[in-house]
C-alpha cells in the first residue's frame, strides 16, 4: 500500500495543502481535478522527482516507478525500437534478452509495425501506445499516468482507455492515473480521489 500522510508541497506560486491518501497495492486509482489543481505535482511527488516540504510518502520505491507524461516524452532523434529499449540499455541483459522483451510488449500494445519508424512521423495514439510500452517494459510495480488521453481525439481516447483497462486486468499492477475527465475517471478507476485547488474535497469508489 502507498500512503500520502499529511503531505504539503510549495511550487512557485502553487500549494498542495496536508495531501493524505492511501492507494492500495494492485489497484487503479484516479484522482479527478481541473487544470491547475495540482494533479501533476502529486504524481512528480510519488515519482521522487520533488520532495514534499511537509508529510511523508510511505510504501513506495521510487526505483519500481514509471511516470509517463501527457506530452510523452518520445526522444524525438531515435526511432520506435530505440524508444521502447532505451531504459534496457541500463539493465544487466544480453542483446537476445532486450530483443524480446522488446517483441514482446510491442506485440502485447500492437505496434510490432512501428519499430522502425520515427516517432515524429506516429499518431497521437500511436505515441501513447509507444510511451506505454516503454514504461511496461521495464516491469514497473506503480504506473503513474499524467492525463494519458487528454491530447487524443474521441475515438483515439476510448481505445487507450479500454487499452489501460486491460492491461491493468492482466498485470494487476499499481495505476495512479491523473484526470480532468469525469467519465474517464468513472470508467477505469476503482477508487477516485477529487482534487481541488491542491486540496483532496473527496475520496472513496465511483458509486460513492
Amino acid at each position: 500500500m502507498i500512503r500520502l500522510v499529511n503531505v504539503s508541497k510549495n511550487f512557485r506560486d502553487f500549494q498542495l495543502v496536508n495531501i493524505s491518501l492511501e492507494i492500495k497495492s494492485g489497484e487503479y486509482f484516479i484522482i479527478l481535478g481541473p487544470s491547475g489543481a495540482g494533479k501533476t505535482l502529486i504524481l512528480e511527488l510519488l515519482a521522487g522527482l520533488l520532495q514534499p516540504d511537509e508529510g511523508r510518502i510511505e510504501g513506495l520505491s521510487t526505483r519500481k516507478v514509471a511516470l509517463i507524461y501527457q506530452d510523452y516524452m518520445l526522444f524525438p532523434h531515435l526511432n520506435v525500437q530505440e524508444n521502447i529499449g532505451y531504459g534496457l540499455r541500463f539493465r544487466k541483459l544480453s542483446l537476445d534478452e532486450r530483443l524480446a522483451k522488446l517483441k514482446a510488449i510491442a506485440r502485447e500494445l500492437q505496434i510490432e509495425h512501428l519499430l522502425h519508424r520515427q516517432v515524429t512521423t506516429l499518431s497521437g495514439g500511436e505515441k501513447q501506445r509507444v510511451a506505454i510500452a516503454r514504461a511496461l517494459i521495464l516491469q514497473p510495480e506503480v504506473l503513474l499516468l499524467d492525463e494519458p488521453t487528454a491530447a487524443l481525439d474521441y475515438g483515439a481516447r476510448r481505445q487507450v482507455q479500454q487499452l489501460f483497462a486491460r492491461l491493468h486486468r492482466k498485470y494487476r499492477r499499481t495505476f495512479i492515473h491523473v484526470t480532468h475527465d469525469f467519465e474517464e475517471a468513472l470508467a477505469l478507476g476503482e477508487r477516485i480521489a477529487l482534487l481541488f485547488k491542491g486540496r483532496i474535497i473527496q475520496q472513496g469508489e465511483p458509486q460513492d
